[in-house]
């Protein structure tokens, strides 16, 4: 079985990190300074394999909808989810519908693989 990594990822302040309570202290921080709550659940699990050392992001979705309530009940539920439509993302296309398109990570603040 293949690794993957996970990683939270807040694209409106820019912050990755592989703990989901890092991630939600720099919103709240953000939160705070700006005096705006809408940016309180943008948070996105993102899916990794290690590629010749390189993070290489595989899948990604929110973790939270507009109402503030999580997309696949628990993050394990979102791994899950996430997993399973890049299985068959890879089935798709390895019976030769069109070629995969992979894409490295381009946000790492506070997040690396070691």
């Amino acid at each position: 079985m293949e690794k993957y990594q996970f990683a939270f990822h807040s694209e409106i302040i820019g912050y990755t990190s592989p703990h989901i309570g890092e991630v939600r202290k720099a919103i709240h921080r953000k939160v705070e300074k700006e005096k705006s709550a809408a940016i309180k659940n943008d948070i996105e699990l993102h899916m990794y394999k290690v590629h010749d050392g390189i993070p290489v992001l595989l899948n990604t979705c929110y973790l939270y909808d507009e109402k503030g309530c999580m997309e696949h009940g628990s993050i394990k539920g979102t791994k899950d989810y996430l997993l399973e439509t890049w299985r068959c993302h890879t089935n798709r296309h390895s019976k030769g519908f069109s070629s995969t398109r992979i894409r490295p990570c381009t946000t790492s603040r506070a997040f690396s693989f070691v």
